[in-house]
């Protein structure tokens, strides 16, 4: 699930009961809306490309040039 925090405004996945923000503490979360979804998803897959570019350039793995 993806869940927003009213505290700090932070947007974050977890699996199981949450209690808390992972970032602040805040126990002011609630599931996250669709915008803040798409924006969480968003950023996801932006981090999950740079991940997957970094690794390639790493000397030794498969896609080095």
């Amino acid at each position: 699930m993806i869940y927003h925090c009213n505290a700090c405004k932070f947007n974050f996945s977890r699996y199981g009961e949450v209690t808390a923000c992972p970032d602040c503490g805040s126990q002011n979360i609630r599931y996250a809306a669709a915008a803040e979804r798409t924006e969480f998803l968003m950023y996801q897959d932006m981090i999950d490309q740079e991940l997957a570019q970094q690794e390639r350039m790493r000397p030794g793995s498969s896609g080095a040039a």
